[in-house]
């Protein structure tokens, strides 16, 4: 389909324009890809300057840019072979003013400011103590060219090679040839928020006559900020229209829905039951290695709305449900209300005989690949396969042996196999799974994007569910789905995601909240302390692990790079793991006494008080000294009550299994795992931390998702302040997943600055997901929150979120009601509205989204 011929214009390349060449071209296409007429008008104004201002020399204030009308009063050119700068001193009634050139020809500022001349200067001036002073003012010119000084001038994001003034001239050629096109607003509401035309308000942004063309809230940047949201919501609402409409494979109808579980009946009753129903203690809480739960059974009947009815199992030719029930039998917990309300959601759609395309939100640890499972085993129960998808290869693996253990545990190995798929498979073993795949004879596989390679071949893949589909890009979810026909999509989210970015982002899919908290999860200690108690918080994890305690600590760098000097001061996954072998090694006899070693028997410490580090661990209250988090606590669930002033450390059965004193040395009690290791590498280090031969695992966000240790209890983020809400939250969520108390502690560097402390604060007051996720919208902006451009999402180039979603809301709205009122977009706004997705280049993406 050719674009109308009215938009041609807007989408001719920049090369096009007179001046532009070859290596201009390149800069262009670096600054605004594919470097088209369309892609520099939407590249907006960062800053305004405004020079119209001549104000008194006496009253400027430092860092500020002015313009000034002065006189030359002189020259003062460096002694040859100094460095020291070009000065021409300047005055007028108000004050003097010292223009500075550093390496200045002194033939170029003779000729720029002649003794003696006038000239208008415009720049940025600071105050020292010689001083005012304007270095390499931006603009001189002679009084009668004042005009060209003394202006509004927009200033833009750069790149190499580019400049303000080559931007403006290019815009200059552009801004007077914009088609006037047909208007795509609805009438009543351009004129209720007195909003200019379209090409009127790319001409006010790009030509402004102040400030205030900045603000959100200005009527021209609310008027192009509204076009793309409009486009937006409705090339959603067109695709989910039309994924609605898609033919999806039919899945059998789940019992899950239809039948009780029998857990609000009597024990006496439930005996004469089906044995499979019955696998469940009541009211107890059950450890389990799901990677997103640990809950307990709930009350019976808590969520019920209607009395428990006995069924038996359906004919198999017409319901799923068996298979499913079997598997929920064997769980060591009872599903929530939540879990079983979005199950009923999935059934409705697999059955429905049209496409699924439904995500699935969910806090940490509420329950989701419970859920995914269940969901999956309906399709192997209704004749198909099912592929998992995850980001990484430890969440792939791990999810595969608990899903696996699952399956076994409920005694249905020999009906479902299961296999994993990731890079790291290799030569035969590839091929067995290839084979499997492809006859049928593998019915859930878990994979990386290894599942995206053509030699992955289904026999009849019914349902894809993608893990942390954030990390995948639109086309990539689509790829694996498209391996099969009529696939049902399933995509599942462990970081909350606000309203309006879900709106944003995911308004073509259904959405399925898990909102509640499974029962037994664990609420959190949450500390905040400087790195500067550095010594007292390895203090106090060594009394800790000495207890037996489990311990992630979270750097945000895999090494510092010595030829980045900012990297330098970041915490570093290496360094910290030597330093960290370092000192436990050192004084690991110390900290575990021989004693210890003895079943049952307790420690005392030997000195009969606390030592400095232990004291200023327990006694850190205020943050006395440090910056300003309200309020910065220390870390006292890692420091041990004393009792008389002695410290006492309880013997548990995690300590005492360890079998001699070599046990407790560094080398062997801390690992370390991040993304550059081999997968044997980071499969080894993180088998020793599960099974508690490693006390201690040092790692980089390779972690943040789906590890599922239950007995870690303590969580380090070191600078935490340099990680955003959502993902400190997520990293959070690896502990508090068993029985006992956990803490994390929050590390920040010195001088935090404002947003730092607010970000900490938050962390510290809540541990509602959806919560976090809307503050860390609020304080990073959507660009930087989802990666949308990473992940295959528009970045919107014209509006501002969230500073600006009552628009996408109003956006969401019309795009709905029109749509709904005039589905083919046919008339006069119907016509204009195909026009504004063809500006947007949405139409396409409706197309590729829905098959089209």
């Amino acid at each position: 389909m050719m674009r109308p011929a009215i938009l041609n214009p807007l989408f001719k390349p920049l090369t096009s324009l007179k001046g532009v060449g070859e290596k201009m071209g390149a800069g262009l296409h670096r600054l605004v890809p594919p470097a088209r007429v369309r892609e520099l008008l939407f590249h907006l104004p960062v800053s305004v300057i405004d020079r119209r201002q001549l104000p008194a020399l006496t009253e400027v204030e430092s860092d500020s840019v002015i313009s000034a009308e002065v006189t030359v009063e002189g020259h003062e050119a460096p002694p040859r072979g100094s460095r020291r700068p070009y000065k021409v001193l300047c005055r007028n009634a108000t004050g003097f003013i010292t223009v500075v050139y550093f390496n200045g020809s002194p033939n170029f500022v003779k000729g720029l400011l002649p003794v003696g001349a006038k000239r208008v200067i415009s720049g940025r001036v600071e105050r020292t103590g010689f001083g005012l002073q304007m270095a390499h003012p931006d603009m001189v010119q002679p009084p009668e060219k004042r005009d060209q000084v003394l202006v509004v001038e927009p200033r833009y994001g750069l790149s190499a090679g580019l400049n303000n003034g080559l931007l403006r001239k290019l815009l200059t050629q552009i801004l007077p040839a914009l088609p006037t096109l047909p208007e795509w607003i609805n009438p009543a509401l351009k004129q209720e928020r007195n909003w200019p035309d379209w090409v009127a308000a790319l001409r006010a942004l790009h030509d402004p006559d102040g400030v205030d063309i900045l603000e959100p809230a200005h009527p021209a940047r609310q008027r192009l900020a509204y076009d793309e949201l409009l486009a937006h919501q409705l090339a959603l609402g067109l695709s989910r229209t039309r994924v609605e409409k898609l033919p999806g494979v039919r899945f059998l109808d789940s019992l899950l829905e239809k039948s009780s579980d029998f857990s609000n009946e009597p024990n006496a009753l439930r005996a004469t039951k089906e044995p499979s129903l019955l696998a469940r203690e009541d009211n107890m809480v059950r450890n389990n290695e799901n990677n997103e739960v640990n809950v307990g059974s709930e009350p019976a009947g808590e969520h019920s709305h209607e009395p428990a009815k006995q069924r038996s199992i359906a004919n198999s030719e017409e319901f799923a449900g068996s298979i499913q029930q079997k598997l929920i039998s064997a769980l060591p917990f009872t599903l929530t209300a939540g879990q079983r309300d979005v199950l009923g959601e999935i059934n409705a759609d697999v059955t429905s005989g049209h496409r699924m395309v439904r995500l699935l939100q969910g806090d940490v640890g509420s329950g989701k690949t419970v859920v995914a499972l269940l969901a999956m085993m309906q399709a192997v129960e209704s004749g198909f396969q099912a592929a998992l998808m995850a980001p990484t290869e430890i969440l792939a693996r791990q999810h595969g042996a608990w899903i696996a253990g699952q399956v076994a545990q409920a005694g249905l190995a020999e009906e479902v196999r299961v296999a994993v798929l990731t890079g790291r498979d290799k030569g035969a073993a590839r091929a067995e799974i290839y084979d499997g795949l492809k006859d049928g004879g593998i019915q859930i596989v878990i994979g990386t994007h290894a599942l995206f390679q053509e030699q992955v071949q289904f026999k009849q893949l019914g349902l894809v569910v993608v893990d942390e589909q954030h990390r995948f890009g639109v086309r990539q979810r689509m790829a694996l789905a498209e391996k099969g026909e009529a696939t049902h999509l399933l995509l599942m989210s462990a970081t909350p995601i606000p309203r309006t970015l879900t709106l944003t982002l995911y308004g073509d899919m259904a959405l399925s909240i898990l909102a509640e908290k499974p029962a037994g999860r664990q609420k959190i200690d949450t500390r905040v302390m400087s790195v500067a108690k550095m010594d007292a918080l390895v203090a106090g994890l060594k009394r800790a692990v000495a207890k037996g305690e489990r311990v992630y600590w979270v750097c945000p760098l895999i090494e510092a790079q010595a030829e980045d000097e900012r990297a330098l001061d970041e915490a570093a996954a290496e360094e910290r793991y030597r330093s960290l072998k370092g000192a436990f090694s050192d004084s690991s006899r110390d900290v575990l006494p021989e004693h210890l070693m003895e079943r049952g028997s307790g420690l005392r410490s030997p000195t009969g008080s606390q030592s400095k580090e232990e004291s200023a661990l327990s006694s850190m209250h205020s943050g006395e000294g440090e910056d300003s988090v309200p309020p910065p606590e220390s870390a006292s669930a890692l420091s041990d009550s004393p009792a008389r002033g002695e410290l006492f450390i309880e013997p548990s059965a995690r300590a005492v299994s360890l079998k001699n004193q070599e046990d407790f040395s560094g080398d062997n009690q801390i690992k370390l795992i991040h993304g550059r290791m081999s997968g044997e590498e980071k499969d080894a280090a993180m088998a020793a931390f599960k099974a508690g031969e490693a006390q201690i695992l040092v790692a980089t966000t390779v972690i943040e998702v789906g590890v599922d240790v239950p007995e870690a209890t303590i969580m380090v983020i070191e600078r935490a302040e340099r990680f955003g809400l959502s993902q400190l939250h997520q990293l959070r969520g690896r502990i508090g997943r068993g029985h006992a108390a956990s803490t994390c502690i929050l590390l920040y560097g010195e001088g935090l600055s404002e947003a730092g402390q607010r970000r900490l604060g938050i962390l510290r007051e809540t541990e509602d997901g959806f919560r976090i996720a809307e503050e860390d919208l609020a304080l990073r902006g959507s660009g930087e929150l989802t990666g949308t451009r990473q992940s295959g999402f528009p970045q919107f180039q014209l509006a501002e979120l969230p500073a600006q979603q009552d628009l996408l809301f109003t956006a969401r709205d019309d795009a709905a009601h029109l749509l709904t009122q005039n589905p083919e977009l046919t008339g006069e706004r119907g016509g204009a509205v195909r026009l504004l997705l063809e500006l947007f280049e949405y139409d396409r993406q409706v197309k590729f989204l829905t098959g089209g």
